[in-house]
């Protein structure tokens, strides 16, 4: 599967259109940056309000950032899905939910890099995408 880098600003990133899904079928499509130094898949909390999740009983779990800021999250498991017809992949995975605002979803270890191999190619501006191994149902 490959997708053409996204230019925002000054440089392609490497930014892929995912589809989310929530508990009860609501979907959204959002922009997600492939962070090989992430160690968590997150989202913003915008995410969860769109597709109805409820986050008030899960437990706050630290995190800290790349620039050593202490943030929390909320872990739940989410069905996420990339398309680049007619290749589909759907997996289910356990995902943070930031409280704080975020430009972009961030495709981390935990979440995507565990199901998927990756070729990102800044020269040329695409990034190649192949599953790693069997998806969890």
């Amino acid at each position: 599967m490959r997708f053409p880098t996204m230019s925002r600003g000054a440089l392609a990133r490497p930014i892929l259109p995912l589809l989310v899904e929530g508990a009860g079928g609501q979907r959204l499509i959002v922009d997600a940056l492939v962070d090989t130094g992430a160690d968590l898949t997150l989202f913003p909390f915008d995410v969860a309000v769109a597709l109805g999740l409820d986050l008030t009983r899960l437990p706050q779990i630290p995190v800290g950032s790349a620039l050593g800021q202490q943030l929390t999250y909320a872990a739940l498991d989410l069905v996420l899905e990339l398309r680049s017809l007619p290749d589909v992949f759907r997996w289910r995975a356990t995902v943070g939910i930031l409280s704080q605002p975020m430009t972009f979803a961030i495709l981390g270890t935990r979440g995507f890099f565990e199901y998927f191999r990756l070729h990102y190619d800044w020269s040329s501006q695409f990034v190649e995408i192949e599953p790693s191994g069997p998806f969890p149902p």
